[in-house]
């Protein structure tokens, strides 16, 4: 049982508890003054109820700090890619294998702007890209090159047998405005600090 579990739990009982003596207390079968008066004297005079109610908060802390370092844990270790070798096991991060598509995809004039997200699962490895294009180009055979260019790279880069599903999603084609000279539209493109 996890703690989301156990803290479901206790919240209910709590709930539930306190709806109990709201109802008690509302038909007068005790007395508010009675009640609080009997909980602070079995606080004030018992020791063992103090205890509890003690170790029982840092309990419940500690429960909650270890399921935060499981959280963490399991988000970090989603970020990587693991493969077995002969020798030992190897992790390769996401950020590496997004940053290989991108320099795999310089080269390609058509395309303005490329954002890869990688997402691991245990039969394959689903690659989604966001791309701008330059212009029109026709889409078919643009992302059949696509996926082809970079699923080799990828089988070189991380082996034969890793399987990948390539999903490509064009966010939009930017066109050149009308009037503008060649340079011009580079000089638009790239920025005015792009030298430095």
């Amino acid at each position: 049982m996890n703690f989301i579990s156990l803290l479901i739990y206790a919240l209910t009982s709590l709930a539930v508890g306190a709806g109990l003596v709201g109802i008690a207390l509302d038909i007068d079968f005790i007395s508010i003054k009675t009640y609080i008066d009997s909980i602070g004297m079995v606080i004030d005079q018992s020791f063992i109820v103090r205890t509890v109610v003690f170790l029982s908060g840092v309990l419940l802390i500690l429960m909650f700090l270890r399921s935060l370092q499981k959280l963490f844990i399991h988000s970090k270790r989603e970020k990587t890619i693991k493969t077995d070798t002969g020798n030992g096991q190897i992790s390769i991060t996401l950020t590496a294998i997004e940053d290989t598509i991108k320099k795999s995809l310089d080269d390609e004039e058509i395309i303005s702007s490329i954002r890869p997200q990688i997402i691991p699962t245990k039969k394959d490895i689903i690659i989604n890209l966001k791309l701008i294009l330059r212009s029109e180009v026709n889409i078919k055979e643009f992302a059949k090159s696509i996926q082809t260019k970079i699923k080799s790279k990828l089988q070189a880069f991380l082996g034969k047998d890793t399987e990948m599903i390539i999903n490509i999603e064009i966010r939009k084609i930017s066109f050149p405005k009308k009037g503008l000279a060649e340079n011009e539209i580079e000089d638009e493109e790239q920025g005015p600090l792009r030298n430095y």
